[in-house]
């Protein structure tokens, strides 16, 4: 009796032993996004400087800011680019930083060209395959496909059974404008979006959940009579969170208006299985925790904190 009974327990261990690398892929974790932090007075960065630190007071497993450390305004001189960097550096975790309009489509409001700051962007915010923040992560980015070189914002990574990526979609109406130049580099950005689009859910297969991350508000609500630079993108993603059937959330800023809903529908239902999560932006100042359970029905868990103007 004995002898069965220590072979039980061996048994029984080892069983333990088997799942336990299934239990700690699925382990729960915490990421931080934020976005849209445009006060540049010196209040405004002390203010962001407050959050950051309470942020990692927390120490999420990384920190994904949508873009946007300016106003449209305000100038695009080479200096705003080391200050970003320095702000991404205030992160003691890992930081993914997404371009948005305010960062290069809107510099001709003091007066710059808005694709040389977008290729100067590029060059000093995404140099490596790595995050920014005083500890980095390994990210793939799209630039690594010789037919999307210049594309080196796009990124993707994966943390345990959850894959996320990020998009290069940007408001002032994805800079699909009458000018030529714009018009190409729309649709260049465009196609380069739809196949990373493409690349992500076949990516994300085997995925338990996805994260989705772009600065614009790709508008949801747009009806067919009024076209917008984002229409092949939000058809695109429809059509995949559709079959893709587990639980997506997409990231955006933009618009200033921090949400928590399930806009996307087809044939006039909703699709239970996406959330849109629109992050706080200026004035308002404030970060989303979101708190990610693998094995739960519903994966995500939100946990807004904003900071009153008066603190």
């Amino acid at each position: 009796m004995k002898n069965l009974i220590t072979v039980k327990y061996f048994a029984g261990l080892l069983t333990l032993l088997c799942v336990l690398p299934g239990i700690l892929l699925a382990a729960p974790f915490t990421f931080v996004t934020l976005g849209d932090t445009q006060d540049i007075s010196d209040k405004g960065q002390e203010r962001l400087s407050g959050l950051i630190e309470s942020i990692n007071q927390r120490q999420p497993a990384f920190v994904v800011h949508i873009g946007e450390l300016k106003g449209g305004g305000d100038s695009c001189h080479d200096d705003y680019y080391q200050r970003l960097l320095r702000t991404a550096n205030q992160f003691n975790n890992p930081l993914v930083y997404l371009p948005g309009d305010n960062d290069w489509t809107d510099c001709f409001h003091s007066q710059f060209d808005p694709l040389e700051r977008l290729n100067y962007l590029r060059k000093r915010l995404y140099p490596k395959p790595v995050s920014l923040g005083k500890t980095v992560m390994p990210l793939t980015r799209q630039s690594v496909q010789p037919e999307f070189r210049d594309f080196p914002e796009n990124v993707w990574w994966q943390q345990g059974d959850v894959l996320f990526a990020s998009f290069h979609n940007v408001g002032t109406n994805n800079n699909l404008y009458t000018d030529s130049k714009a018009i190409q580099e729309h649709l260049s950005r465009n196609t380069a979006n739809l196949a990373w689009l493409d690349q992500i859910f076949e990516r994300a297969s085997s995925a338990k959940a996805l994260v989705l991350f772009t600065h614009a508000n790709i508008k949801f609500d747009a009806v067919s009579w009024q076209p917008t630079g984002f229409d092949s993108f939000r058809a695109a993603l429809s059509d995949h969170v559709r079959t893709f059937a587990r639980p997506v959330l997409f990231v955006h800023g933009d618009t200033h208006k921090h949400k928590i809903d399930k806009p996307l529908k087809y044939k006039r239902k909703t699709m239970a299985n996406f959330t849109r999560l629109e992050v706080f932006g200026s004035p308002d100042l404030g970060a989303i925790y979101v708190h990610v359970h693998p094995d739960t029905e519903h994966v995500f868990h939100f946990e807004p904190v904003s900071i009153n103007l008066s603190d």
